[in-house]
């Protein structure tokens, strides 16, 4: 399997390390002001405590270093407005890929994840995140915000879902009939 953002962060959200079930909610690309300017997350996770955790995923060494050249990413500690609600950061890659995280120099409160498919027990900490003495809890009106967003994800995900299998049983419609059409040309 190819890793992509995806299915890193549905490896994520189904693993001990994260499980969806355990959490008030694990919601994947959140983008969002909530008064903290722009910002992009590829899975948060809202204990059920109201504590939030960032993942940010990678799925190549040079997508990893692009981060470099993000403001946020020059952050050593956990004064930057874009973590005060932040209790955890981590990053996520392939198991490979996450092994190599010394060559990217990342910040220092940041801990790094590695992902195997073929590891139930996956993802391995390979360096624990600093947990930001700062962090606030989000609130009960930004919890449900983010179990919201969560809901209105899985929705849209399977009208996609229901959107596709039409389409593949069209196709195999047409191709039966295309099949059944040929015959009777070559007969």
């Amino acid at each position: 399997m190819k890793p992509t953002e995806l299915n890193i962060v549905t490896h994520l959200a189904n693993s001990d390390f994260l499980d969806f079930r355990k959490n008030y909610a694990c919601v994947p690309n959140v983008t969002y002001g909530f008064n903290w300017g722009n910002w992009e997350s590829d899975l948060l996770v809202v204990s059920k405590s109201g504590y939030l955790t960032e993942v940010e995923v990678k799925v190549t060494l040079a997508d990893w270093k692009a981060d470099k050249k993000k403001a946020w990413f020059k952050t050593t500690n956990w004064w930057d407005p874009r973590f005060k609600s932040l209790t955890y950061f981590y990053y996520a890659a392939p198991a490979e890929l996450a092994q190599r995280w010394p060559e990217v120099g990342i910040p220092d409160f940041a801990g790094v994840l590695g992902v195997d498919f073929n590891n139930a027990y996956s993802p391995v900490v390979l360096r624990k995140a600093q947990r930001n003495p700062e962090a606030k809890k989000v609130g009960l009106a930004r919890m449900h915000a983010l179990a919201r967003l969560g809901s209105m994800r899985s929705w849209t995900t399977r009208n996609t879902i229901d959107g596709l299998q039409q389409r593949i049983a069209d196709l195999e419609a047409k191709n039966s009939i295309d099949k059944k059409n040929k015959a009777v040309l070559l007969s």
